[in-house]
């Protein structure tokens, strides 16, 4: 990941700074803005949000990859709690993403 990637506006950054501590007291704004990028900067380069990222990617992929096709995701749940991943052709309607297919899956299993 970039780290050019900006999830937060200055904006964002400055009302977090402001309601959860004094620093807007002791700083100025440039230096408040600095300060929330860097920690914007730090938490996007984690392990769990680069993890998260290549995961998102990953799905988008499939979906953007059987769109064109009208083909949609399901997940079955064999009797022994197993899942298995099928494809499905779609022709009405949008597709079934990989998430909306996986978030079915997950409710029926609990």
């Amino acid at each position: 990941m970039s780290t050019e990637t900006k999830i937060l506006t200055d904006a964002d950054i400055f009302g977090i700074f402001d309601t959860h501590s004094d620093l807007p007291m002791h700083y100025e704004p440039e230096e408040i803005y600095a300060m929330g990028r860097a920690i914007e900067q730090a938490v996007l380069q984690s392990p769990e949000v680069r993890q998260a990222m290549q995961d998102k990617a990953r799905l988008d992929w499939l979906d953007a990859t059987n769109a064109p096709f009208k083909i949609g995701w399901r997940f079955g749940i064999a009797p022994a709690g197993n899942v298995q991943p099928y494809t499905v052709i779609q022709p009405y309607g949008a597709p079934t993403t990989a998430r909306e297919g996986i978030d079915a899956a997950m409710e029926k299993k609990t």
